[in-house]
């Protein structure tokens, strides 16, 4: 950190480097001060390890649900075709920051079938843990963390004292990672936050809260701006409509049954908490990276509608036919268009990424 007036330079050069939560660079230099092996190396072997234990997680998780076979395939798939899915296997925090999260959930879902949130136990030990490397890699985890509190709200109704306080206490030591990230930057340079501070500097990021309301935020101006930010835009659309999508589907639920399903209440808010504080963050910017952003937000959106599906036991049509009016049919070539778009993006961005280009 260079004494004196930070600028930009100093933070795209890295000599002012609280510009980023500290959980991947630890991890990365750990790795490469215990193998002696290149900085560049060391950040595609963390990213390739954890998009691997995510992946694990994930596969997990679904046959925790008793997801059948079927969808938990097409879950993954789904994913993997999401634009920006390269971002798990190359040097950025993506795959830390979704594995964590995954853990977060995966061992807040093993404790709570196990122990009904009633005792502690190595589940929620393990959930403690991941809870508390997602806080420590990315801002928005302080908040993710409240997910096994939540998650015992959506499980019972009247929850007794007891599982609220063991909830309530895995929500905090989640937390500890960011917490601990804020206490240091105050220690080490007398202003707990830096962080924000250098990220204006740095991207002119700032909070916009009224952003997630604009049009602007969503609609692209495509041959009037680069490429990268129309993307950007479009895909703050996609996720706009899967939630737009899951509203109406809750409604008619209410209104049909006079209850609600509250299983993916959970996984729903997580990524709309996301969500909203990406493109609340991002607006200043053009949205840049919303796109790289966007992809845990939308592997929530997957592992709930799977569960939706499985709860229902349906199939992917049928469902879709039950929320949009449309034919079984049509819906079968909407989504393989779809496919073919998502797989020609990706294709674009990767051969972008490659050469260099700025992507996200």
């Amino acid at each position: 950190m260079p004494l004196g007036q930070v600028t930009s330079d100093d933070i795209h050069s890295m000599r002012a480097n609280p510009c980023f939560f500290p959980a991947y660079p630890f991890i990365v230099k750990t790795l490469q001060s215990l193998t002696s092996i290149p900085i560049s190396y060391a950040t595609l072997v963390a990213s390739q390890f954890f998009c691997l234990c995510f992946w694990v997680q994930w596969f997990l998780l679904l046959s925790l649900w008793q997801i059948p076979p079927k969808l938990i395939y097409q879950s993954a798939v789904t994913v993997a075709l999401f634009p920006t899915s390269f971002f798990l296997v190359m040097g950025y925090s993506e795959s830390l920051y979704m594995a964590s999260l995954l853990g977060l959930i995966l061992w807040t879902e093993l404790w709570l079938l196990a122990t009904q949130a009633k005792r502690l136990s190595v589940a929620w030990l393990l959930a403690g843990v991941c809870g508390t490397v997602l806080s420590a890699t990315r801002l928005v985890g302080l908040l993710l963390a409240s997910y096994p509190f939540i998650r015992l709200w959506a499980l019972s109704h009247k929850p007794l004292k007891k599982q609220i306080l063991y909830s309530f206490l895995l929500s905090s030591i989640s937390s500890l990672g960011g917490c601990g990230f804020f206490l240091y930057c105050y220690f080490r340079f007398h202003e707990w936050n830096i962080y924000f501070r250098l990220q204006k500097i740095g991207w002119q990021i700032y909070a916009n809260y009224f952003a997630p309301f604009f049009p602007s935020s969503y609609l692209p101006k495509l041959f009037f701006e680069d490429t990268h930010y129309s993307v950007c835009k479009l895909l703050n659309l996609v996720i706009l409509s899967l939630f737009i999508l899951f509203g109406l589907h809750y409604w008619k639920e209410w209104k049909t049954q006079r209850s609600l399903n509250r299983n993916n209440l959970a996984l729903i808010f997580s990524a709309f908490i996301m969500f909203y504080i990406c493109i609340s963050g991002m607006a200043n910017s053009n949205m840049v990276s919303m796109s790289r952003y966007n992809l845990p937000i939308f592997a929530l959106l997957v592992l709930s509608f799977t569960r939706t599906l499985a709860d229902q036991k349906t199939s992917f049509q049928p469902l879709l036919h039950h929320w949009t009016s449309l034919s079984e049919r049509r819906i079968h070539v909407i989504v393989t268009w779809i496919s073919i778009i998502a797989i020609f993006l990706q294709i674009i961005m990767i051969c972008n990424f490659t050469k260099g280009g700025w992507v996200a």
